[in-house]
């Protein structure tokens, strides 16, 4: 009884701890991502291209996250076990797979969003399957990271194309949430935020009129928005877990008597010595 009322405290102070962590993530929220690796195409490099230019001007933006992208990054190349195709990730200037780009950066968490080279959503069955592969392949490489999977952007209406249209993508990022369901996989919508009335990205927040998919600076203003609240979301619970955990251990240690301590039973008489 002792133990499960310890037990029950424990889990009520980690409830009791929620709101004083909700009031103090958004500061954190940055620190959030020190051990964060973006894996994606262009449009993660352009993502990562306007972190570190708001970096140069003294703007704190997504912690020390680092990036790992290349312009025609394909979610099918992503998805080989070994290095393939003529577009590939580079760290430090050698060609890596994306799990091992991971493993050598030291990776707690991966953000990741590809499919626009693959015209995500055209194939949607081999597209699902290949993300599938790819996140059993960051796992298996690099043990205990957290994976985040990014919905694809939207793409302005009048940029469609039979394969690359909205009604593909919108079928792909389904698909796609549900997938990270099934792998215990987090799932972040950064389409919704972006798009218009009618489903498609919303002119304010495109690179170009002629650029389909691309954001501009608002665009990604939006998406490091986007960022930051599911870190704030996030941060509680991480937090209320390894609290739960830790509780859990100092009580399990409280149960076993040190052997000092302990009445030891001998089921023999003790010999005695002759006269």
């Amino acid at each position: 009884m002792t133990a499960l009322r310890s037990h029950f405290a424990a889990l009520l102070a980690a409830v009791c701890l929620i709101p004083c962590l909700l009031l103090c993530s958004a500061a954190r929220a940055d620190s959030f991502f020190d051990d964060a690796v973006f894996i994606g195409d262009s449009l993660t490099s352009q993502l990562g291209t306007y972190v570190r230019e708001q970096r140069a001007q003294k703007h704190s933006l997504l912690g020390e996250a680092r990036f790992l992208s290349a312009t025609n990054y394909s979610l099918t190349t992503a998805s080989k076990n070994s290095l393939s195709g003529s577009v590939r990730l580079k760290v430090r200037g050698e060609d890596v797979t994306p799990q091992e780009g991971l493993r050598r950066l030291g990776a707690g968490k991966v953000f990741i969003m590809l499919g626009l080279n693959d015209h995500a959503g055209s194939n949607l069955a081999s597209d699902i399957n290949h993300y599938a592969m790819l996140i059993n392949h960051i796992r298996a490489l690099n043990p205990g990271i957290m994976i985040i999977v990014q919905t694809m952007t939207p793409i302005q209406k009048h940029l469609q194309s039979s394969t690359l249209n909205q009604a593909n993508l919108d079928l792909f990022n389904e698909e796609l949430s549900r997938l990270c369901t099934e792998m215990d996989v987090y799932f972040l919508d950064i389409a919704t935020p972006l798009k218009n009335e009618e489903g498609f990205l919303d002119s304010t927040y495109a690179y170009a009129s002629n650029d389909n998919v691309h954001l501009n600076g608002k665009g990604l203003k939006l998406w490091v928005q986007a960022l930051n609240d599911f870190a704030e979301d996030t941060l509680p619970i991480l937090e209320a877990e390894r609290y739960l955990v830790e509780a859990e251990a100092e009580r399990l240690a409280e149960m076993i008597t040190p052997l000092d301590e302990a009445e030891v039973y001998y089921p023999f008489p003790s010999p005695q010595p002759n006269p």
